[in-house]
């Protein structure tokens, strides 16, 4: 998973904003299929944020482990998102497509710098596949890029 980016950077901050409230998040960007986050019933209006200093390796590729993989149960339990749309500084850049599958889900891209200012990356769940419970899980969110 990502292991270039990560020896070479990472986030500073991970929070989510539901509504005016925003809270700090790890469980998002940990490596464990244990640990998952879980949407408001209003997952449409909950923003993932991370938070990467200037300084930080080139983005190449998003990897997402969507649904709760914690266990079979639990991922026909939750929702998983079916399309989410990517932010860069609050500019909307892309809408990402997911497969509803308990594989890892890799996205690559053009290069993105980030050596000017610092930048946030943000992810709108926009359609999702619908489980038993309509809250939406996602196990890891992860990076790549070549400055490793």
């Amino acid at each position: 998973m990502g292991c270039g980016y990560h020896e070479g950077g990472e986030p500073h901050k991970i929070t989510v904003r539901v509504g005016n409230n925003e809270r700090r998040n790890y469980s998002l960007y940990d490596f464990e299929d244990s640990t998952v986050w879980i949407s408001s019933l209003n997952f449409k209006q909950d923003k993932i944020k991370f938070y990467f200093k200037r300084s930080s390796p080139t983005l190449t590729s998003l990897i997402f482990f969507a649904g709760d993989q914690s266990s079979i149960v639990n991922w026909k339990r939750y929702s998983r998102p079916k399309i989410i749309a990517v932010y860069i500084n609050d500019k909307h850049w892309t809408d990402l497509h997911f497969e509803d599958c308990t594989c890892r889900q890799e996205f690559e891209f053009a290069p993105i710098y980030i050596s000017k200012r610092d930048f946030i990356l943000s992810f709108v769940i926009k359609e999702i596949y619908k489980g038993e419970d309509e809250r939406v899980a996602i196990s890891d969110i992860d990076f790549d890029g070549p400055g490793a």
